[in-house]
């Protein structure tokens, strides 16, 4: 409903106006569930109820302003997922009133009339009554309030203390000297955040907000954007990713936002957490069934996982991409190493001598991955980005070659194998090396004794044995030893590697995964 519609509605009410409120967001509440459960996607449902507040807003603050005779200068800010548009249902409503100078009679009461009426809604609202200088000196000493700020969205009121405010943000806050700090506080605060939370995409109950692969990443990446070049970004439209990377994150996306939503319906309020209950109803609701291979809830959470780590993957991707362009690693500085007909090192990091590397020859995408571990430097992101393009539908021959099975023992016998087996998986290289495995990724195990998915739980399983030459030769002392006494510790990896690998096909996977392996 328009706000013109919802200020007659108020105008004509001879009643108290807070229950004609409630009815207006309660009856158009109950509209929006019915569209998303007819299909309506995420974002459309997000930008409805957006559209919703910003009226119900603009209507109750005409309606009070002129029935207390306001005319201070003031302006309606939002901020947050609010500001950006992608308000879920039940959210936090972040609102600033932003006035001019100092806070007069009529903006005190103004501002109470409209608090008392907003809370007594049941609206879960962060408001906040600021001027511009003081936006500024709050932010200074507040990462909460300075990313707030990078998410601001006029609603209605002075336009022109609204811009100043967004150009005094820019000048003060998001100056040359200021901004790298903010993106490394950011990029730190994702780093505790994703341990927080379970410290993997595939955890069994993740948190579609805040937990690793949750909306929370993309939101990081904007931030950097946005901080670093001072724009208002639609994350579609960036010019960092191509056009099938975008169709890719906005499908993702939209999943992500459908499920909060759902929650949100289901719990009447804000409710992140993506526990076995709501998988088992969510997954009725999308029409899972279960089969003889998996159940209906597996099946609908190995969607999602795959969803959450596309935004993870392209939200990573999109920050590195923003602060790296038009920087450079300062290792070994000067310096480019020839290591191969393929790659070098230049400044500390390993790339691919021309563009078309791995398209030419596949083998060269293992090779990468040798190199990045043996000499421990980072692949680059143009390498990577070749992987990414090339191998998904690399020939069988490629499998099958005796090259890249050599170079893969080396990796298995050599330093950070667990981390270098998760950069392989996370650039969905090891699934398109070994098919099967493939198979296993995003695989949920619904049961109470794994916390993780398959192909997740198969990778810390690797680590926990590589750990035995490190922090736990303390404490398995014997293991440790006989560890290190293997004369072929690539055999234990494998076995690590394969041994749920037949989980893909329902029980017996032990007896399955077995019948597997010659092959493999």
């Amino acid at each position: 409903m328009p706000h013109n519609a919802i200020l007659e509605t108020l105008k004509r009410s001879n009643a108290p106006i807070t229950p004609v409120v409630k009815e207006a967001l309660s009856s158009t509440e109950a509209l929006l569930r019915a569209q998303h459960l007819s299909g309506a996607s995420g974002r459309q449902i997000c930008t409805s109820y957006t559209e919703l507040i910003d009226n119900m807003l603009k209507a109750l603050f005409l309606f009070k302003s002129e029935e207390l005779g306001c005319e201070d200068s003031m302006a309606l800010v939002a901020l947050g997922g609010y500001g950006r548009g992608e308000l879920n249902i039940r959210s936090d409503i972040d609102l600033m009133l932003l006035h001019k100078g100092r806070i007069t009679k009529g903006i005190e009461e103004l501002t109470q009339q409209l608090l008392y009426i907003l809370w007594d809604t049941g609206l879960d609202l962060g408001f906040s009554i600021r001027s511009v200088a003081e936006s500024i000196t709050l932010a200074k000493d507040d990462l909460k309030t300075m990313t707030a700020l990078l998410d601001l969205r006029f609603i209605f009121g002075d336009k022109d203390l609204y811009d100043s405010l967004h150009k005094n943000i820019r000048k003060h806050l998001f100056n040359t000297s200021n901004t790298q700090n903010f993106i490394n506080d950011k990029l730190e605060e994702t780093r505790q955040r994703h341990a927080r939370f379970g410290g993997s995409v595939y955890i069994l109950e993740p948190n579609v907000k805040e937990g690793e692969g949750g909306l929370r990443d993309l939101h990081t990446a904007m931030w950097a954007l946005k901080a670093k070049d001072g724009k208002t970004f639609e994350p579609f439209s960036l010019g960092l990713i191509n056009a099938d990377d975008i169709r890719a994150l906005e499908t993702s996306l939209d999943f992500l936002l459908w499920v909060r939503n759902d929650l949100h319906f289901a719990a009447g309020r804000k409710a992140d957490q993506l526990t076995f209950d709501n998988q088992e109803r969510i997954a009725g609701l999308l029409g899972f069934q279960n089969t003889e291979k998996s159940l209906a809830v597996e099946a609908f959470m190995q969607r999602y996982y795959r969803h959450a780590s596309n935004l993870n993957y392209y939200s990573n991707l999109i920050t590195s991409r923003a602060i790296h362009r038009d920087t450079k690693k300062s290792l070994w500085p000067g310096k480019k190493i020839r290591v191969d007909k393929n790659f070098q090192i230049t400044d500390g990091v390993l790339s691919a001598r021309t563009k078309h590397t791995v398209k030419d020859d596949p083998v060269a995408a293992m090779k990468a991955f040798e190199y990045s571990q043996a000499f421990e430097v980072d692949i680059d992101q143009a390498t990577k980005d070749q992987i990414l393009e090339h191998m998904e539908n690399a020939p069988e021959s490629f499998r099958n070659s005796r090259d890249a099975s050599d170079s893969f023992f080396k990796i298995l016998r050599g330093k950070s194998v667990y981390k270098t087996l998760a950069e392989m998986a996370r650039l969905r290289f090891l699934d398109s090396y070994i098919p099967e495995f493939e198979e296993i990724s995003c695989k949920v195990q619904h049961d109470m004794y794994h916390v993780y998915t398959v192909d997740a739980h198969t990778l810390f399983a690797v680590r926990e044995i590589e750990r035995l030459r490190g922090p736990y030769k303390a404490d398995f002392s014997l293991l440790s030893n006989l560890f290190e006494e293997m004369p072929n510790p690539e055999i234990l990896y494998l076995s690590v590697l394969f041994h749920d690998i037949g989980k893909a096909h329902g029980k017996g996977h032990a007896e399955k995964g077995a019948a597997m392996v010659p092959e493999i």
